[in-house]
């Protein structure tokens, strides 16, 4: 179990910790698996895309040339602006299929979570609280994939300056969640 899970998950009936590990588990193997080749590729992409380097449609058969190289800057511009509109395909193509990734996931998902329960962890797993727990797993996957895209854009694209200040805004909000979460 993650660290950051045990202060929340402590409270919890030992019944419960227990089915929460074993739906966590067994999720984030449908993540990692799925999920997170999507968003290391996306970012790779993006980041070829950014930099000034290499231009990542030179790695799927298409010769444009780089912007640095160019000693004309109507061509660099040129350059600049079909990477601009590939970057946006690609955040575009990447995100339809995740998104339809995730629709199959929720629609077959949950209806066949009392299978999958049955058949991997057995019927003495079968209860209500474990086919709900795996329910919402399915459609929590499915918005982190959505956010593994989007953050691969942001990461792969962002100034130093953003992402910076991107992250000290996670460091000032999560303490006063995590405090409100648990105290109410």
């Amino acid at each position: 179990m993650p660290h950051y899970d045990v202060s929340i998950v402590s409270r919890l009936s030992p019944l419960l910790q227990g089915i929460y590990a074993v739906t966590h588990n067994y999720a984030s193997l449908v993540a990692r698996i799925v999920f997170h080749p999507l968003e290391d590729s996306a970012r790779l992409a993006f980041s070829r895309l950014n930099s000034g380097s290499t231009d990542c449609r030179s790695t799927r058969g298409l010769s444009f040339s780089k912007s640095g190289e160019d000693s004309n800057d109507d061509e660099a511009a040129d350059s600049n602006a079909e990477n601009i509109a590939f970057a946006k395909r690609l955040l575009h193509s990447r995100l339809a299929l995740v998104s339809l990734l995730s629709v199959v996931l929720i629609l077959f998902g949950t209806c066949y979570v009392r299978l999958f329960v049955d058949i991997v962890m057995g019927k003495q797993w079968r209860n209500e609280e474990t086919v709900n727990a795996f329910a919402a797993f399915c459609f929590y996957i499915a918005v982190l994939g959505v956010n593994g895209i989007t953050e691969a854009f942001v990461h792969a694209v962002g100034y130093n300056t953003m992402r910076y200040s991107s992250n000290s805004m996670v460091v000032v909000c999560c303490p006063p969640y995590v405090l409100l979460y648990t105290y109410f």
